[in-house]
């Protein structure tokens, strides 16, 4: 039986290494890691969250997930009658941290964005970019939004741009 992370970054000894690795290429294969950015009204600064959502048709996978990492599994019911409802795991914050430190090495595809992720909450952390009354320095929004862009990139959504299609 797989436990529930302790609240330390440190990669906890009792993972299965086979639940980490299918962990891993479930994320690989049906993840995404964003960043999203709020400007909420009275500020001046946008704000940054970095998840990490998987969509899935049967819960099992996501729940078995959710047990081990935390965040939340919600049922997204379709509005199209040929399509199925969906199943979302969301995962943020402080347990991102936690499985991006444990299954960063061993993604392949989404390797990219969650380091991408991992950039920007290492970003948020760091104290000396200016937290709370002071406001977020400048330079730490310009390398948020910098972020926001290249994430975006990594995953294939320009915001309206076409795809460049290539040959493999």
């Amino acid at each position: 039986m797989h436990k529930v992370l302790p609240l330390d970054l440190d990669p906890p000894l009792f993972l299965d290494p086979l639940f980490i690795g299918y962990a891993a290429g479930f994320i690989d294969g049906e993840g995404c890691f964003a960043i999203c950015t709020r400007l909420h009204k009275g500020c001046v600064a946008p704000s940054f969250e970095a998840s990490l959502v998987v969509w899935q048709c049967d819960p099992r996978p996501l729940l078995k997930l959710q047990e081990v990492f935390g965040g939340s599994v919600h049922l997204q019911v379709s509005q199209r009658p040929t399509c199925r409802d969906a199943y979302q795991w969301r995962l943020n914050g402080h347990a991102l941290r936690r499985l991006l430190v444990i299954l960063t090495p061993y993604l392949i595809v989404k390797a990219e964005p969650a380091a991408l992720v991992q950039q920007l909450l290492e970003n948020i952390a760091d104290r000396t970019t200016g937290q709370g009354r002071g406001g977020v320095r400048p330079q730490a929004i310009l390398q948020r939004q910098e972020l926001v862009t290249r994430i975006r990139a990594a995953n294939g959504n320009q915001k309206g741009r076409k795809k460049k299609q290539t040959e493999l």
